[in-house]
C-alpha cells in the first residue's frame, strides 16, 4: 500500500464520524481497517468500543 493510499483510507476513518460516507467508501474503510492495525486502534478510540 502507498503512503498516498493509506492516507486517503486514513481520512475517511474521520469522515465516518461525520456521518459522510457512501456505502463504497464505508466498504473500503472496513477492509482497511482489518488490515491496518494502527487505523484500526484509531477508529476504535474514537468510537469508543
Amino acid at each position: 500500500m502507498t503512503a498516498k493510499l493509506h492516507e486517503e483510507l486514513a481520512a475517511l476513518c474521520s469522515r465516518f464520524f461525520s456521518g459522510g460516507l457512501s456505502e463504497e467508501e464505508w466498504a473500503l474503510l472496513q477492509i482497511h481497517l482489518a488490515y491496518c492495525e494502527s487505523c484500526h486502534q484509531d477508529f476504535i478510540k474514537r468510537n469508543h468500543i
